[in-house]
């Protein structure tokens, strides 16, 4: 996951999920801008979901006493 943060140039694979996801939205209405918003919120949460899920667990601040 920390290859996918910060920034970086696109690839194909990730082009075309954005074209994907945009596609998908072309019947909703919105704007291409509102479409492209829509999308990278929705990969901004699921890559943060991501992250959340791999990261280690955080240590303890204070020992546990019986």
């Amino acid at each position: 996951m920390d290859v996918a943060v910060g920034p970086r140039v696109m690839g194909p694979n990730e082009l075309g999920w954005l074209e994907t996801g945009l596609s998908a939205l072309s019947g909703t209405g919105l704007t291409g801008g509102e479409r492209l918003d829509s999308v990278v919120l929705i990969t901004g949460h699921v890559r943060s979901l991501a992250q959340q899920s791999t990261a280690p667990a955080p240590k303890p601040t204070h020992p546990r006493t019986p």
